[in-house]
């Protein structure tokens, strides 16, 4: 897939891209992942990120801002179909009109943001869940291990006009959830 890490990065523009069946076993393997350093102004749209063993398109370790997320396809990835950690101001970020479908336990996952964070007009859906047991979730805004640069509680997310349909926990010992949300 398409990987930056250990630097900062800003003002990258990602369109009409696929990034799809990287990585082997469920420890390896992104469409896009964005780790470490800080990000800005990061714009990926109008691409497909599928059949990942891991997490299609995943923003990691906090500090991003100006991020969108936008028109993308994201479908069969093995954990989450999109995963944003830390999006914080000045600028939006913004994950709105995504086709994401089928993946492993999450949609799209808006972890410790603070501030300045929109979820619009995606579909989320789950047709046919893993053998996970663990908690499953449409889009999910909650806090994970804060760093020293994200909020310790999540706010400031706003999440409207989206459709979620079909996250069911198949074996009964977790929990299917369209969108649970977490913070302030």
């Amino acid at each position: 897939g398409i990987l930056s890490q250990a630097g900062d990065t800003d003002g990258v523009f990602i369109d009409n891209v696929t990034a799809n069946n990287n990585g082997s076993g469920f420890l390896a393997g992104r469409g896009l992942w964005f780790i470490n350093g800080t990000k800005a102004d990061i714009t990926i749209q109008n691409s497909e990120f599928s059949n990942n063993s891991l997490v299609g398109l995943d923003i990691s370790d906090g500090d991003v801002t100006g991020l969108l997320i936008d028109s993308n396809t994201v479908i069969g990835n093995g954990d989450s179909g999109i995963g944003v950690l830390g999006p914080q101001g000045p600028d939006n970020n913004v994950v709105s009109n995504n086709i994401v479908t089928d993946n492993g336990r999450f949609g799209i996952e808006i972890k410790n943001p603070s501030g300045s964070s929109t979820v619009s007009g995606n579909t989320v859906s789950l047709t046919a869940p893993d053998s996970d047991l663990r908690d499953y979730a449409g889009i999910a805004v909650f806090r994970r291990g804060p760093g020293a640069t994200n909020a310790d509680q999540p706010n400031g997310v706003t999440v409207t006009g989206n459709t979620v349909t079909g996250f069911i926990e198949p074996n009964g010992d977790g929990e299917g959830i369209g969108i649970p949300v977490e913070g302030t």
